[in-house]
């Protein structure tokens, strides 16, 4: 045991990080991994086979979309590609339809190939997760955060509440989004070095999340980066902005012509496909409720997918949650001096998004006036980018409390509006969990799931008091 902890300390800082990100996603992923829930939508989406029930038979996505479109056009394409031939075409539906044009195959994303192995789904959402997390580990080190909150937070977007809940198409260029914005501050920073060669990773990034599969996540991520880099041009000094606005230009144009060989067939598709809600704007006016507030803090608190028939219309739009814990650390890494532009770009973008989503004092036709939202599922699809900057947030959060004096005292407070909210939220939301009936077993496992952000805001007022004592100094 000594000596295997002697070499754990021996690796490099960014190694244990990567190799605790990876750890994070396979225990995430436990219980599919050891056979005792069945990952495979085939059992719930279809009749087409039946299932020995282990810990629990409930759906694992919100979507079924998982079963009707990513698992079976991925699995066809996936061999198209490896038979030699280009995965234009379907001829198993109907008359036959366009693969590649239609985009949900993500016939030439490469992580999608993964889906012709056996449990080629499990093996794929794995990679997805994996990239993420050590994605947003990279990112947030070069943002000055320390090596132990930016694992952190790369374990917490690795296992997002959209990763979670979502199982679809919608979680492909999810992982994209980290990784595009590290390679605006590689290019950014290669400027201001006088390094103008490092626009390659921002034309790969976009061509990727092009080609992932999912233009509405796509195109809503690129809202929140485009609002990033305009943050770091405006502090850039006036050349640096001028030769940085050339580079990215350069690496945007270059990510668009990789990306022309799923442009093009989507585009000609799109001029005869049915689009079905997403036609004339049908989504313009679609929110979420109230009960997904108190779903984005405690996320089982109506019980698991779709066991509360009370709120099925909820889960039908909902995209993900954030965690009451998240949300604490969040609110005391938003107001520091550390990174001050970014922090109020990406408090801002929260705010406005969450407005937008929850349709409050009628945003959300704010948000309709940039080209094609009206025509997204804005409440959902807009999720992975909150989460990603709350996350990042939270980040900032945990280094403050560790560095930061006055930290744990910003902890405390945060973690008082928090329950405050929380508690406002589930008293406001109790009525919808009435009449429903659970067995003895399900009353055991959701009691556990909905005690989950008790404990862990109990924690972090553990961690505040051993931060008072400066015992945390070796999270640095």
């Amino acid at each position: 045991m000594a000596r295997a902890y002697s070499r754990w300390l021996s690796l490099r800082p960014g190694y244990r990080a990567a190799l605790l990100i990876v750890l994070s996603v396979l225990a995430g992923n436990v219980l599919y991994l050891a056979g005792q829930a069945d990952s495979s939508p085939l059992a719930w989406t279809s009749s087409l086979v039946t299932v020995t029930c282990h810990l629990t038979c409930s759906r694992s996505s919100i979507d079924p979309n998982v079963g009707f479109i990513t698992q079976p056009l991925g699995y066809l394409a996936s061999h198209q590609v490896f038979s030699g031939h280009w995965p234009f075409w379907n001829p198993f539906e109907g008359l036959g339809q366009p693969l590649l044009g239609e985009m949900q195959a993500a016939a030439l994303f490469p992580l999608a190939w993964l889906l012709a192995l056996p449990a080629g789904l499990l093996w794929f959402h794995i990679s997805l997760e994996i990239v993420a997390g050590l994605a947003t580990y990279a990112l947030v080190r070069r943002l000055g955060v320390g090596t132990t909150a930016a694992t952190v937070a790369g374990c917490l977007f690795a296992l997002n509440g959209t990763f979670a809940w979502l199982g679809n198409a919608v979680v492909n260029p999810i992982c994209l989004l980290p990784v595009t914005l590290l390679a605006v501050e590689y290019v950014i920073d290669g400027i201001r070095w006088s390094r103008p060669t490092r626009w390659p990773l921002l034309a790969v990034a976009l061509a990727l999340s092009l080609a992932a599969g999912f233009p509405e996540v796509a195109y809503l991520n690129l809202l929140l980066v485009t609002g990033w880099t305009l943050v770091r041009l405006w502090h850039a000094s006036g050349r640096e902005r001028v030769r940085s606005i050339a580079v990215l230009g350069l690496g945007g144009v270059t990510g668009l012509a990789l990306a022309a060989p799923v442009l093009i067939p989507f585009a000609d598709f799109m001029k005869v496909a049915n689009i079905g809600h997403h036609a004339h704007g049908q989504f313009s006016g679609s929110h979420l409720t109230h009960g997904a507030a108190t779903m984005f803090l405690d996320p089982y608190f109506f019980g698991t997918l779709f066991s509360n028939t009370n709120v099925t219309g909820i889960w039908g739009i909902v995209g993900g949650y954030l965690t009451a814990s998240v949300a604490t650390l969040a609110l005391v890494g938003a107001f520091n001096v550390v990174n001050r532009p970014l922090k109020r770009y990406l408090v801002t973008f929260v705010v406005v998004a969450l407005l937008g989503m929850f349709n409050v004092a009628g945003a959300r036709a704010w948000w309709n006036l940039l080209p094609y939202v009206s025509s997204t599922a804005f409440a959902r699809y807009a999720m992975p980018a909150v989460e990603f900057a709350v996350i990042v947030l939270a980040a900032f959060g945990l280094d403050r409390l560790v560095r930061d004096p006055r930290g744990p005292r910003a902890l405390r407070r945060s973690a008082i509006v928090v329950t405050l909210v929380l508690l406002w939220l589930v008293w406001a939301s109790r009525h919808l969990n009435a009449g429903h009936v659970l067995s003895s077993k399900q009353r055991i496992a959701f009691a556990l799931l909905d005690a989950l952000p008790w404990v862990v805001l109990g924690l972090l007022l553990v961690l505040r008091r051993a931060a008072t004592g400066n015992r945390l100094r070796f999270m640095v």
